[in-house]
């Protein structure tokens, strides 16, 4: 009996440990312009984000050379609020409504039934798994010259109702004998690795509240990983939980968010002071961060050789 709607497993999937493996998404259909309804299992291109948003993308239909890099798995939790529908195959991506989508990384693993196919025949262990025009992937003995290899199939699991169709992501040419060979997907950086708290969640500091530190006016202004801070900073005075040194309590502070790729990884933390610099290196323990602006007329925040942030706040408000 067919499902009526695919289903997916994210078996192995680097999206289920790692935030930055993930994004949300509305599909608007093979235009990128029409919002339409997708099942879980399916895949698509993000292009853009969609208009006044800063985290929720455009998905489209992909085509069958499009970069692996471009392209997520459509998995978002099955969560009906039709008491009639309790099975996994009643859900679907219903139109205009965001999506959970999966980057794909090599080594990841994910199931889907067959309703996510294309197949010439009956899917085999070991078949070629590939993109194509539309949103299902398409399952093919050979690879079909000019496409992107998404993988192979690598099991084939019966489990109660539902038959899935496990498939490991590689680009791996002798495995998957794809000659596409995206980039190694890089480290988050700049406007994908900081976010102010005024964009991120409300928080406090010790004795301090994020209102108590900055005006909601606050923001960074992009080129590449250099940051340009502007908006409005209250004088704080006292503030004993930022540091134990006196002459470090009072001032100015910008507070941030680091992705949480970098949690537990060292950071350093270059000061130019103009005539001088200085640097200290610490393990980011939590996403929360916190510089005091008297310290440095411009801050560089690096993971090993990787910049993360490149910081200037010359046309950020001092208030007195």
């Amino acid at each position: 009996m067919e499902n009526k709607h695919a289903v997916v497993r994210t078996d192995n999937m680097t999206g289920t440990d790692v935030r930055s493996g993930l994004v949300s998404l509305k599909y608007m259909g093979s235009d990128g312009e029409t919002p339409t309804e997708i099942e879980n299992g399916n895949v698509v291109r993000i292009v853009d984000l969609m208009e006044n948003e800063r985290e929720v993308f455009i998905g489209k239909d992909t085509s069958r050379n499009d970069d692996i890099n471009d392209v997520v798995l459509v998995a978002t939790p099955e969560v009906m609020y039709d008491e009639r529908k309790r099975n996994l195959d009643d859900y679907f991506n219903e139109v205009d409504k965001l999506c959970r989508g999966y980057h794909l990384h090599n080594g990841d693993v994910f199931s889907v039934t067959k309703e996510a196919l294309t197949c010439d025949s009956d899917p085999q262990i070991g078949d070629i798994a590939e993109l194509q025009d539309g949103t299902k992937i398409k399952i093919v003995k050979k690879q079909t010259d000019g496409s992107s290899v998404v993988g192979k199939l690598i099991d084939i699991d019966v489990a109660g109702r539902y038959t899935y169709y496990a498939i490991l992501v590689t680009y791996d040419d002798s495995a998957s004998a794809s000659t596409h060979t995206p980039t190694v997907p890089k480290e988050p950086t700049g406007q994908s690795a900081i976010k102010t708290r005024a964009q991120a969640a409300s928080a406090g500091y010790g004795q301090k509240k994020i209102s108590d530190l900055m005006k909601d006016d606050v923001k960074l202004s992009w080129t590449g990983t250099t940051a340009k801070l502007t908006g409005t900073f209250y004088k704080v005075n006292n503030w004993k939980e930022f540091s134990s040194n006196t002459d470090e309590q009072s001032g100015h502070f910008f507070v941030f968010d680091i992705d949480n790729h970098y949690l537990g990884k060292p950071i350093t933390v270059t000061r130019d002071e103009g005539a001088s610099k200085s640097a200290e290196s610490a393990t980011s323990e939590d996403l929360f961060w916190v510089l005091r602006l008297e310290n440095a007329k411009k801050f560089t925040i690096k993971s090993g050789d990787t910049v993360i942030m490149e910081l200037t706040h010359d046309g950020a408000t001092l208030n007195t």
